[in-house]
């Protein structure tokens, strides 16, 4: 296993961890049953203009959900903020929402027999560019080459983009199912001006892979 992957890996159990905690610790504060969705993703995102850069963005975001199910009265939250003090504010944010909903006698998750409890692998996962360097000359080339070797009547370009994220999900409830998954997504994009009999016209194209 490359360091990529065992980058990526040890975040996924990272989270899965995590998770599970989350569920346990509901639990403990009087949730019947609880539901986790935990995730993050991080990337960067290029783009030219004028066979120059424009902008180069790094990202990285964290999320969590959690539904609880006291007495058939079901609560949820979310924060963004995956610090212990914030997670267990949505918890108690969660279960005072349950405390005042409407009881649901089908309210809760499904039996314990239709759970996933295992990961196929789907191959979602590839190593992307990641080193604004490389990233920002993949772009500006792209914007070069594009008028460079375009045919008669493409007057310029009007910029490239480059975005690459790998992205990291977790699923966990209180009745044994903790499972995670992730996978990449590599976006590339130009927008070419045309002119022709006096008229100018738009055009892009892109192409999304893993």
């Amino acid at each position: 296993m490359n360091d990529f992957k065992s980058e990526v890996l040890e975040k996924e159990n990272f989270l899965k961890a995590k998770a599970q905690a989350i569920v346990n610790s509901a639990v403990s504060q009087g949730a019947d049953e609880c539901s986790v969705s935990i995730g993050g993703s991080k990337g960067l995102s290029v783009s030219s203009r004028d066979k120059e850069v424009e902008n180069i963005e790094f990202n990285s975001d964290n999320g969590m959900d959690i539904t609880v199910y006291v007495d058939h009265r079901r609560g949820g939250a979310s924060t963004t903020d995956l610090s212990e003090q914030a997670v267990q504010e949505c918890i108690k944010s969660a279960l005072a929402i349950a405390e005042f909903a409407d009881k649901d006698e089908c309210a809760g998750i499904c039996d314990k027999d239709l759970i996933c409890t295992e990961n196929q692998d789907l191959e979602l996962l590839y190593e992307t560019l990641n080193d604004p360097d490389k990233a920002v000359k993949y772009v500006v080339d792209i914007d070069r080459l594009a008028v460079k070797d375009s045919p008669e009547g493409i007057k310029a370009s009007d910029g490239a983009g480059f975005d690459s994220y790998v992205s990291t999900s977790v699923i966990a409830n209180s009745h044994g199912m903790c499972l995670g998954r992730s996978s990449s997504r590599s976006y590339v994009g130009l927008t070419l001006l045309g002119e022709s009999n006096g008229g100018m016209q738009r055009g892009s194209g892109y192409d999304i892979c893993r």
